[in-house]
């Protein structure tokens, strides 16, 4: 799927690539261990990765229902990277304010 035109010069698309490259070497990390019994390096970048799509999706969504329910998605994957950093936290797998 190819980026809209107008996408990659926002300020939103440039801090969403910053946090997935960040995530995916923080999950790179956990992946590594051996206590990554509930996945989290997994959910982390699936949900970094929906994130991107999302914000894709709600530039060139064909409607503004389409465009407004890709934006809330987006939203709603920030929510669950914060709630897979916070897990990795608690079990001591990494340290998310290296983010």
């Amino acid at each position: 799927m190819s980026v809209p035109q107008g996408v990659k010069e926002t300020l939103l698309w440039k801090k969403a690539t910053e946090l997935v490259e960040k995530i995916q070497v923080f999950s790179d990390r956990i992946l590594d261990s051996e206590f990554d019994i509930y996945s989290v390096s997994k959910n982390l970048r699936r949900n970094a990765n929906d994130l991107q799509c999302y914000i894709e999706d709600s530039y060139s969504g064909s409607s503004k229902t389409s465009r407004n329910k890709n934006a809330y998605l987006a939203e709603v994957s920030v929510s669950e990277c914060i709630n897979c950093l916070n897990q990795a936290e608690r079990l001591h797998l990494g340290e998310p304010s290296e983010l």
